[in-house]
């Protein structure tokens, strides 16, 4: 009988320390992914700031050369006025789709004097 209760006693420890291994294991592996996940989201910030600080650089620069653009050239002045004057029309009636008309001239006068897309848009959202 001693025999059987020694040979129960190193089974149930065998299988005591093969439980304690396993949840130490799963406890260091969800560890390790809470620790990878932090640093993840560390590196997407980061990555999200330089790329807001690129496009803002990016921006400045077309105002730059919007600004730059309008002082130079009073027809573009004027061009840049009216297409704020005419905004686009929502519906079907004949007044708005001669509205639109007339801003669709516009802007295509106004990709024609500026090829670049980036600076029209900053036409587009001066006030």
């Amino acid at each position: 009988m001693e025999l059987f209760i020694n040979a129960a006693l190193i089974t149930f420890g065998i299988l005591l320390a093969l439980f304690i291994t396993k949840v130490a294991m799963n406890l260091l592996i969800v560890t390790l992914k809470a620790l990878t996940k932090k640093v993840e989201k560390k590196k997407a910030a980061l990555v999200r700031q330089q790329m807001n600080e690129r496009y803002n650089k990016r921006d400045e620069k077309n105002k730059e050369v919007a600004d730059e653009m309008l002082g130079g050239n009073k027809e573009l002045a004027e061009l840049v006025r009216r297409i704020k004057e005419t905004p686009y029309a929502e519906g079907r009636t004949k007044k708005a789709k001669n509205q639109n008309y007339e801003r669709a001239k516009l802007q295509k006068t106004l990709r024609e004097l500026v090829p670049n897309k980036s600076v029209r848009d900053v036409f587009y959202t001066m006030n």
